[in-house]
Formats: C-alpha cells, sequence, structure tokens
C-alpha cells in the first residue's frame, strides 16, 4: 500500500498481470475499491475473519472479484 491525498494506492498480483487499484478505507469492514483498468467500483461493508492477517476484502478482491474481471 502507499497513501496519497487522503486515498490509498495499491495494485494486486492476478494471473502474472498487475492490476492497479485505489481505495478509501473506512472503519472496520467499509471500503470502497476503485479500478480504473476496469471500469470497476467494489464496495464492502461486511467483514470476514483473515488468516494471513491481509485485510479479508483485499483477499476477496484477489481471489475472486479480479480474476472474474478479468
Amino acid at each position: 500500500f502507499a497513501y496519497g491525498f487522503q486515498w490509498w494506492l495499491g495494485h494486486s498480483a492476478v494471473r502474472d498481470h498487475s492490476v492497479a487499484w485505489t481505495a478509501a478505507l473506512g472503519f472496520n469492514a467499509q471500503k470502497l475499491i476503485v479500478i480504473p483498468e476496469h471500469d470497476a467500483v467494489v464496495v464492502f461493508h461486511a467483514s470476514r475473519e483473515s488468516v494471513q492477517m491481509v485485510a479479508p476484502e483485499i483477499e476477496l478482491l484477489n481471489r475472486y472479484i479480479l480474476p472474474a474481471l478479468m
């Protein structure tokens, strides 16, 4: 993650391709993720427990949402 202008800047590796995204991270699981490359916005208002200490929503983004968009 990187931080700039009150937004978090990140990227995810999916199928040997890096996908850039920008996120507004709110209280608990509230997240708004903008993925310009795919003209997509993903919003989370609930969470699940993470075993790997990674934001669970980012795990969902990387494992299910981005592969479905690609």
